[in-house]
């Protein structure tokens, strides 16, 4: 199964589950909303950043069921906001994304990633989609935009050819089961798809599904740890966006959506000094980004040649992707 457990090792599985449920995991499920909400309280009082509720399922074919009551969700919705935290959501269908606008959180994850996509919805369904997406801009949620449409990937999806990838079993099995979809849907429609979003006026920022993959625990393919930013970049700009949004999306509001606007995502006196320097402008191309000069962290100049102390990942981080 490619879905969900089958994009992450079993180990990294359980590591995170053990560490990160704490009492938050799916026997929420089980609870009546005034339990859930002790549950939630409980959950935000060992120290969270912030909390991702989940609106709709993840990885529970064909489409993503709603997973809680609303009166569930907002009993849960509360806690956080007595904590003073930021709260965001999770949605992959029409209707969830509906219930959650509804919730009034400050960040939503992924919201233009749903079944079915835009190109494929009926009429009612993109009139619910761009009415959520009026009460978003409204309401000035910031939005977590993942469905960013990329040219390069569609072409490689395209042309991959298994028989020259013998050698990587697994690589090979996660780029052929995702090439029927990935490589069908039309460009210029999921391009379109992505202007309704930024086009209706939300702001939002990146959002890569991206982490890190070793060869020892198999590969992911949605995007290597760092590497992926610059992708991304590099896709919004292609669909149409331009340079400037896409340096405010990535810095300003990213720091904002997580309640952090205070002190980083923008050069200001007073704000945290993490700068990076380029030897391009960015604002003639966004690809100038990974010309980077220097690194600067909390006023100083990091060393790159010294780092990292200890290797953790290793891959080549010019190579195309997936690899």
């Amino acid at each position: 199964d490619m879905r969900y457990g089958g994009w992450v090792h079993p180990a990294i599985q359980k590591r995170i589950n053990d560490l990160w449920e704490a009492g938050a995991g799916p026997e929420l499920l089980a609870m009546t909303p005034e339990e859930a909400g002790e549950a939630m309280k409980a959950y935000v009082a060992k120290g969270v950043d912030f909390v991702k509720l989940a609106v709709a399922g993840h990885g529970i074919s064909p489409v993503e069921p709603l997973i809680f009551s609303e009166a569930a969700m907002r009993a849960m919705r509360e806690e956080v906001r007595k904590a003073g935290i930021p709260f965001q959501t999770h949605t992959f269908t029409v209707e969830s994304l509906r219930v959650a606008v509804e919730l009034d959180p400050e960040m939503l994850q992924h919201p233009n990633v749903m079944s079915p996509p835009w190109f494929a919805a009926t009429e009612a369904q993109k009139k619910s989609i761009q009415d959520s997406i009026s009460v978003i801009a409204r309401d000035g949620i910031y939005c977590g935009l993942m469905s960013i449409p990329s040219k390069n990937k569609t072409e490689i999806y395209e042309n991959w050819d298994a028989a020259a990838h013998l050698d990587q079993p697994h690589l090979n099995q996660v780029m052929m089961s995702r090439a029927p979809y990935m490589a069908v849907m039309p460009l210029d429609l999921r391009v379109e798809g992505l202007r309704v979003w930024i086009d209706g006026g939300v702001k939002y920022t990146l959002a890569t599904d991206q982490g890190p993959e070793a060869v020892d625990l198999g590969p992911v393919a949605w995007g290597r740890l760092g590497r992926a930013h610059f992708e991304r970049l590099e896709d919004l700009q292609d669909c149409g966006e331009s340079p400037h949004d896409i340096l405010v999306a990535a810095t300003r509001n990213g720091a904002e959506a997580y309640g952090l606007g205070d002190h980083v995502g923008t050069i200001e006196i007073g704000k945290q000094a993490d700068l990076l320097v380029l030897d391009a402008d960015p604002l003639a191309d966004i690809a100038n980004v990974r010309k980077i000069d220097l690194v600067i962290k909390n006023g100083h100049i990091i060393d790159r040649e010294a780092l990292p102390t200890v290797k953790v990942l290793d891959y080549d981080p010019e190579a195309e992707w997936p690899y």
